[in-house]
């Protein structure tokens, strides 16, 4: 839906999805939740209500913000109900030739995050080049133990779970140990058990739509979604970009090889806008966007399309020149310059993204109209 917002599902049957866009009258994760319901009604599918819960975060304004309020949600609400219901199982810990035993209870937790492809292959490659500044951290940060009791008495772990009482080493209320008689094993001493542990881990995985504006009849709809992606590839870059100016991270290699790369195809792009399919193509923007009832408010002129593109291959062409030692491995770059290549690799998106955004937030009147 709308803006690159994201969805993610649980393995428990947890659904929650999250927002974006802030010029929208309501965030996108309630738009694309009342999309989602309307496919489920059109296809005719029922959710079984009593194993879902909807979760819609209207709040956050970017990735980052939206992955700390599924966690957030999760940890506060879900996670310590989870590991109440889980069944204890014994697993044998062993270092330097000693061996005790741990009762462990576990979550998994399986994310599904749903988006276009452009939108899910930048947080895979922020996570992976940029894992301090990754999007997904707040879900790794929800790995590991949750709590742990060191000593449990056979009455306490009866409550946890009955089945337990005959089948492990657990100390009876009087400070010794029961032997686990039903299974065959011997008395445990003291030493030898080592407590209950509760853990959490989790995954992910991503489910690809189609950015659908590539795909459009109209080579205006088209020219849009290939200016506007071309801008969205340069996130990995400005993530670690942004770690290099706090002294967080090395610039990396093949981010600037990247930049490169997209300055080349962008510029192909903006000299199309020169030749007699470029009037087309400039005629078919204004269009759309006066379509838009004017929320682009400079793309009213096919003059001003061009200035302002052309404006952001100036800054992509400054951001490449003061890296370019680095990018080539030549020498170091001044801290001055690489604050000065931020600011023009930001400037440079921002307005890629005012003029070429085909995705505009739909008017009162339109609602309804989902197909």
């Amino acid at each position: 839906w709308g803006g690159g917002g994201t969805s993610s599902n649980s393995g428990t049957g947890t659904t929650t999805t999250t927002t974006s866009s802030a010029e929208n009258s309501i965030s996108d994760a309630s738009a694309g939740y009342v999309y989602f319901r309307h496919l489920l009604a059109s296809q005719n599918i029922r959710i079984d209500d009593t194993r879902t819960k909807f979760w819609v975060d209207r709040k956050s304004a970017n990735e980052r913000e939206a992955v700390e309020c599924i966690a957030s949600e999760l940890w506060r609400n879900c996670i310590r109900g989870w590991l109440k219901e889980r069944p204890l199982t014994e697993r044998l810990n062993q270092h330097y030739g000693v061996g005790w035993t741990i009762l462990e209870r576990k979550v998994d937790i399986h994310f599904t995050l749903v988006s276009t492809e452009y939108h899910l292959c930048n947080l895979n490659d922020v996570h992976h080049r940029s894992p301090g500044k990754s999007f997904l951290q707040p879900l790794v940060s929800l790995r590991g133990l949750v709590g742990s009791d060191r000593w449990v008495n056979k009455d306490d772990l009866e409550v946890m779970d009955p089945g337990y009482s005959s089948s492990v080493h657990v100390r009876s209320g009087e400070g010794d140990y029961m032997p686990a008689t039903a299974t065959g094993g011997s008395a445990l001493d003291q030493k030898q058990f080592g407590g209950i542990e509760n853990s959490v881990d989790t995954s992910w995985s991503f489910q690809y739509g189609t950015y659908p504006f590539l795909h459009e009849e109209e080579d205006a709809m088209v020219f849009l979604g290939q200016c506007f992606l071309l801008g969205e590839e340069l996130t990995p870059l400005l993530v670690n970009m942004k770690g290099v100016v706090e002294q967080t991270e090395f610039f990396q290699r093949d981010n600037y090889l990247l930049l490169s790369s997209i300055r080349r195809s962008l510029v192909s792009l903006v000299e199309a806008l020169y030749t007699d399919k470029g009037q087309e193509i400039r005629a078919g923007v204004i269009k759309y966007f006066e379509e838009s009832r004017g929320r682009n408010l400079f793309t009213k002129e096919d003059v001003k399309i061009i200035v302002v593109l052309e404006s952001a291959l100036l800054n992509l062409g400054r951001c490449i020149d003061l890296v370019k030692p680095a990018g080539l491995l030549v020498s170091s770059v001044p801290a001055a310059a690489w604050s000065k290549a931020l600011f023009n690799l930001e400037e440079s998106m921002g307005r890629i993204k005012t003029v070429c955004d085909p995705d505009q937030p739909l008017d009162s009147l339109e609602w309804g109209k989902l197909e």
